[in-house]
């Protein structure tokens, strides 16, 4: 590859990486949300996050879709795959504010942001928005929330995450539908 007018190379932990995403991206295409918005897996999170191009300072968000197995239960899981899919569409409108997004795990994400823009804010007007943005499926509007933890002072990644963690788990407690931080 060329870049300013120099050769550079492709690692061989680039190249494995490359080679990684060629083999998933068709599998991911089976997931709606993979469909709608290229999450990064927790795997390439961690790796963009260790390989030093996150932007530092950091602050890092844990999601959590409230009650997302009563939504399934309730109206499928065809309508609660809608719901990821408009969660997906909300994270896809974060694209301008510093802000990368995993998948973590079924209706959780991490949301690293550049800590020069306010974490708190970002994660407020993302909760906002889903509380403001019903789901229609099947003729039926499923009303949705999403719980918050963020934690924007700690020494490492798993202390971060350790925080976040902890700040959602204390916003499921106090009620739901909030950014704890």
């Amino acid at each position: 590859m060329r870049q300013n007018g120099s050769t550079e190379r492709i690692s061989a932990e680039d190249r494995e990486i490359l080679a990684l995403k060629a083999h998933f991206i068709p599998t991911q295409q089976s997931f709606i949300m993979m469909e709608i918005v290229l999450l990064l897996t927790h795997i390439g999170f961690a790796y963009w996050f260790w390989r030093g191009r996150a932007p530092v300072p950091v602050s890092l968000a844990m999601l959590d879709i409230d009650h997302f197995k009563q939504i399934n239960d309730t109206y499928g899981h065809a309508a609660g795959d809608a719901v990821l899919v408009q969660m997906a569409e909300l994270f896809k409108q974060l694209d301008g504010e510093s802000v990368i997004v995993a998948r973590w795990g079924g209706e959780e994400f991490l949301m690293l942001c550049n800590k020069n823009e306010t974490g708190k804010s970002i994660c407020e007007g993302l909760r906002a928005k889903v509380e403001k943005t019903p789901v229609v499926y099947d003729g039926q509007m499923i009303r949705w929330t999403v719980t918050i933890g963020l934690a924007e002072e700690a020494d490492s990644v798993l202390s971060l995450l350790r925080l976040a963690d902890q700040k959602l788990y204390e916003g499921k407690k106090a009620g739901r539908n909030r950014v704890i931080d």
